[in-house]
């Protein structure tokens, strides 16, 4: 009985997470567009070049 909880509340964990991580990722995704676009209106195409250096960089803090 206790082993069958476990793998029941862990498989829920996991589709929580999935659930949960999708979201996220949604979300980041749009408020990526949205800043994308004003900025886009305000300064031009200077912008991806310092978005992806700040991308860069919060890998290497992972690492």
């Amino acid at each position: 009985m206790i082993g069958s909880r476990l793998g029941r509340t862990a498989r829920g964990v996991r589709s929580c997470k999935r659930k949960l991580n999708s979201l996220i990722s949604f979300l980041h995704h749009q408020r990526r567009r949205w800043l994308e676009g004003l900025l886009r209106k305000k300064k031009g195409p200077r912008f991806p070049f310092k978005w992806r250096l700040q991308k860069t960089m919060k890998c290497r803090r992972n690492m």
